[in-house]
């Protein structure tokens, strides 16, 4: 077998380079997520915010809507909606 020329050892020892660049640059983003992550979790436990947000939200918006329902329901009584088609 030949040993490998200068061309190709140079190539490989670029992508082993690149490589090992790529996998710095991935550990680093690794950890500024992790970072942010536990940061993120503070900003919520010091905001006190209820544990199942998204429900308490979901809730919030249900009741809106029953809400704006009703007032729909009273300014347009189904009076008014046979008229128009009557």
């Amino acid at each position: 077998m030949t040993p490998p020329r200068r061309y190709h050892t140079k190539r490989a020892k670029a992508r082993e380079r690149r490589l090992q660049k790529t996998r710095e640059r991935l550990r680093r983003a690794q950890a500024r997520a992790q970072h942010y992550v536990q940061a993120l979790e503070q900003a919520l436990r010091d905001l006190e915010l209820p544990q199942d947000l998204a429900r308490e939200i979901q809730g919030r918006l249900r009741a809106q809507q029953r809400l704006l329902g009703k007032l729909v329901a009273l300014m347009f009584p189904p009076s008014v909606w046979v008229s128009q088609f009557a």
